[in-house]
């Protein structure tokens, strides 16, 4: 049964006895949550643990589809779908090769810099969103100021003011101009780095678009464990760059930085994060500020809250990384790996060799090759994944029968390869082989822990943002659920972004991403804002039905709105004397100049729209009356509680140094442990949090802290000093400990056991795609050598737009092979041997791709389909299959053609492509078989007046062979 299946029957029950349960057992239910005392909360608590701990009994391809349905929007939302077109990827892929600190680097620490660029698709999907009441709002602002500025040189044309009747409610899916000029949130969709897409997130997105009155434009980048680190990152910053340069033809004008917000949930908030990292260290402008929501920024599970929040967070209780067993995942073992690296670098660089040499004939393609003997995989002891633990001769004898992977250790000796027991401590660091001691037993990882990243990766601070550096960043909003198993993490990122001098680096680290010498001691702190949402879960915004939700909305458009103002850091609100009449005051704040709408007015306006709820809505939001106290004194028209006396004032500067960020007690927002008047409560969202006076910051050391309650109310965090989030030892930060490791282990051995009969399915359809994979690339084998020798003929000044330069280790190559820098660079230019999308680039620079890449393997489904994309730089093929796109196209147009040679009158665009006029005579052969019988013809030799339309082969740019 289907997963949507699996749901689709469950729902109904599970809802059903959740409500009863509610009622009738309400201390067991809120044992572990008190936010669900609240039956929306519990419902939907219930309903999203149940899919995440059903989700781990299928697959990750079946969980990736799931997540990619198709959501449709509701019609008060515009949607606008968009590719990020090459030229982009290519520009973010450099910046990202700059910031790994160059080619060689990045070969070292991320396997090289061309596996990562290759892609099934031409580009990065994209979506615009905005509501249409801001979009009609926006024009009719437009309208209003163009006939100010018309009255005002005495031009005005007389035209009435547009109404509600005068914008067409049905209007098209199409970028228009009124979406310029607005705030911009670029959001990062969550999902572990391996699932996930624009559709699961639509209705958060739609809420943000409204809340902030602005738009948001989101992608769907790569997902692991097909695209590992650092796909995910260059389709992120792509996406920024299109954003601030868009490519000629694009539908946007360029996106002024100040104007943009960076936001993701979960694994994509832990983007964002590694994003910004790059933006700051490749000299890029940065944005306006970001929204991290739950941000996955320590993929070890080094801290606390991954172990104490099991039970109350939506999270499977043995992590994101044990699925149902696939084709995909588990990958190929370390040494079936390098085996293949090994075999695909020789044959390649033989096929060069024979293309440049004259001496060597080309292969006779119809004589028949000898078929390539694939190595045999190792033989292994070890459980699906290849975990290795101390045990027993006795039982290392029956190892070969038995599934577990914990086993018993021997009371003396331990086995050859083996660590020895009294040098292993409780903490290792991640990488391949680490060991550790797990209840007193010596415990190797062999296995790749996370979809995302290699182990030995796991502490690269663009993976793991915890052992970053996170100063010189734009503002920051972090927001973290109290009961979530990421909770430390969160709040030791923000306090490290705002104090990044009390929170050292790690000498690794350091040499992992070397540009953190470059900035560490010249970045100022980073402004971050940190919310920390009691008694709620993982990602909260998704449970956008329920009260902690909504204000965490209203936080976050806040937030948006503040950033996105001009000098947002520095001038925010012009104090109010007593003696000034606050109505004068606010028209002076508010007031639009004649040459346009000022975008200074929005922060402003929703300080008024909150005040102006502030009656409506008194006894939900906690809010005092919106009439001004007696003798006030300044923002007496917005304030939260009473007027801060001088006195008071002065001890406070007293004690912080003789420095403050502000003049307002920010104290007086919160809710203290003693009984206070319901008058002096804040609630989270509330503009106030951001007043200050003229050249003040609303961040105090850098930092605004706060708790909100399950109703709203925030009152202050925790001293940093009381928080172990913030005083965990450096050491114990991003290594692998006993508690995760053996969380991990007894997830393995349960998931081993319960589908240990699905290993042989497993390897027969490896090895039937291996045998597809080897006849195909023999084939490819001419044709790479037929094209590097007719190609390498010739000489262009140039290379190609989408194609690279030999990289510095590329040199060796040439000197391995006998051909000169120049000859080889003319073939980088001019043939395959250059694109960024050559499936196989990485083998003649000799990268080192992980595992699980698509690119470098041939044993799934997924990775020949990949691998057949069309080619056109190689030329055609000598059999190509009739249920291809181009054949059926070719056999559809031949049908629609007109005897006469004209194209028949049922249609003569396709999706844009025009079909051709061709005569019958053109393919004499292909016209004695039926339409049908062509269609469901599995192959056939492709003849010399094949049809295929220019159209269609033009658009065949990036060249993904097979081997």
């Amino acid at each position: 049964m289907s997963l949507t299946a699996t749901m689709g029957a469950k729902l109904g029950p599970l809802v059903l006895a959740t409500l009863v349960r509610h009622f009738l057992d309400r201390q067991v239910v809120t044992k572990d949550s008190k936010a669900r005392e609240e039956l929306l909360y519990d419902e939907a608590f219930i309903v999203v643990k149940a899919f995440m701990e059903a989700a781990t009994r299928y697959t990750v391809e079946e969980l990736q589809s799931f997540s990619n349905t198709r959501i449709p929007a509701p019609p008060w939302v515009r949607t606008v779908r968009v590719m990020i077109p090459m030229s982009s990827c290519d520009k973010a892929a450099d910046h990202l090769i700059e910031a790994l600190g160059g080619p060689e680097h990045a070969k070292k620490t991320v396997g090289g810099a061309r596996w990562w660029q290759v892609r099934s698709l031409e580009g990065v999907p994209g979506e615009w969103i905005a509501v249409r009441r801001d979009i009609d709002a926006q024009r009719r602002r437009h309208k209003e100021a163009k006939r100010e500025r018309q009255r005002a040189k005495g031009k005005s044309d007389g035209a009435k003011s547009p109404t509600h009747s005068d914008i067409i409610d049905d209007e098209p899916h199409e970028y228009s101009a009124e979406m310029e000029g607005t705030p911009c949130m670029l959001y990062i969709h969550g999902g572990g780095y391996y699932f996930g897409s624009i559709d699961q997130q639509r209705y958060t997105l739609h809420r943000y678009a409204r809340k902030m009155s602005g738009r948001v434009f989101a992608i769907n980048y790569r997902l692991a464990p097909q695209y590992p680190f650092p796909c995910a990152i260059q389709d992120a910053l792509a996406a920024y760059l299109y954003l601030l340069y868009p490519p000629e033809g694009s539908l946007h004008c360029p996106v002024d930085p100040s104007l943009i917000i960076l936001a993701g949930d979960s694994a994509g908030g832990g983007t964002c994060l590694a994003l910004l990292q790059v933006i700051r260290d490749s000299g890029l402008p940065l944005p306006a500020g970001a929204v991290l929501i739950s941000p996955w920024c320590d993929l070890t599970h080094s801290f606390p809250s991954c172990h104490e929040n099991i039970a109350s967070d939506i999270i499977p209780p043995y992590g994101l990384s044990v699925h149902k067993p696939s084709t995909l995942w588990p990958p190929p073992s370390r040494d079936e790996t390098s085996q293949f690296r090994r075999t695909v670098s020789e044959k390649l660089k033989d096929a060069i060799r024979h293309g440049f040499s004259s001496r060597h004939d080309i292969a006779d393609p119809h004589r028949k090759s000898e078929p390539h003997k694939r190595p045999d995989p190792p033989t292994t002891t070890t459980t699906l994944l290849g975990d290795n633990v101390v045990a027993t001769p006795e039982q290392q004898s029956t190892s070969n029968t038995s599934a577990s992977n914990v086993t018993e250790p021997h009371p003396v000796t331990h086995p050859p390869g083996m660590p020895d027991p009294s040098i292993l401590a409780k903490f290792a660091v991640p990488a391949e082989g680490a060991s550790l001691l797990v209840d007193g037993k010596p415990v190797t990882i062999n296995s790749q822990i996370q979809f995302y990243a290699l182990n030995d990766q796991l502490q690269h601070p663009l993976v793991t943002p915890a052992l970053g550096y996170l100063g010189g960043l734009p503002p920051c909003f972090f927001i973290a659920s109290d009961k979530e198993v990421i909770r430390d993490e969160i709040i030791h990122c923000a306090h490290k972004a705002a104090h990044p001098e009390r929170y050292p680096i790690k000498d690794h680290v350091r040499e992992l991403y070397p540009k953190i010498k470059d900035y560490e001691k010249n970045l100022k702190p980073t402004d971050v804002h940190l919310q920390v949402y009691d008694e709620t879960c993982h990602v909260l915004p998704l449970f956008s039905f329920t009260t902690p939700a909504k204000y965490c909305y209203r936080a976050i458009a806040t937030f948006c709105k503040f950033v996105t103002t001009p000098e947002a850091t520095t001038t925010q609100l012009t104090p109010i004397e007593s003696n000034v009449p606050s109505d004068t005051m606010r028209g002076s704040l508010l007031s639009v100049p004649d040459g346009g709408i000022s975008r200074s007015s929005t922060f402003q306006g929703s300080i008024e729209s909150s005040k102006a709820k502030q009656g409506r809505r008194r006894s939900v939001l906690r809010r005092q009356n919106s009439a001004p106290p007696p003798n006030s004194g300044r923002f007496s028209w917005f304030s939260l509680g009473p007027r801060v006396d001088s006195e008071t004032e002065a001890k406070d500067t007293q004690t912080s140094g003789g420095s403050r960020s502000s003049t307002i007690d920010r104290r007086l927002l919160y809710k203290s442990d003693t009984p206070i008047l319901s008058t002096d409560v804040g609630t989270a969202g509330h503009p106030a949090v951001y007043a200050v006076n003229t050249g003040m910051s609303p961040f105090e050391n850098h930092m605004i802290r706060e708790r909100v309650s399950t109703r709203g109310e925030i009152r202050p965090l925790e001293e940093e000093s009381k928080l172990i989030a913030c005083t965990l030892p450096l050491e114990e930060i991003g290594v692998l400990n006993e508690r995760s490791v053996k969380r991990y282990l007894e997830g393995q051995e349960r998931w081993d056991k319960k589908f240990h009969s699905v290993t042989k399915s497993i390897k027969r359809s490896r090895e039937k795609n291996w045998h597809q994979a080897q006849k195909e690339g023999s084939v490819f084998l001419k044709r790479l050598q037929t094209r590097i020798q007719t190609g390498s003929q010739t000489h262009t000044p140039s290379p190609p737009s989408g194609c690279i330069q030999p990289s510095p280790s590329t040199s060796a190559l040439s000197g391995a092979l006998g051909i000169a820098d120049e000859q080889l660079s003319c073939a980088y230019a001019q043939t395959v041997l250059g694109s960024r999308q050559w499936t196989w680039g990485w083998a003649v620079e000799g990268e080192n791709p992980p595992p699980s890449s698509i690119v470098a393997r041939r044993d799934t489904e997924e990775a020949l389909r990949l691998s057949r994309i069309a080619d056109v730089q190689l030329g055609p093929s000598d059999h190509e299959h009739a249920m291809s796109g181009n054949n059926l196209w070719s056999i559809i147009v031949e049908t629609l053609t007109d005897p006469s040679g004209g194209a028949r009158k049922i249609g003569s665009d396709v999706k844009g492509l025009n079909a051709p006029k061709r005569s019958r005579s053109a393919s004499p052969i292909r016209n004695k078989r039926s339409f049908f019988s062509r269609i469901f013809s599995f192959s056939m030799p492709s003849r010399k007046n094949s049809i295929v339309p220019k159209e269609d082969s033009d658009n065949k740019e990036r060249a993904e062979v097979v081997l």
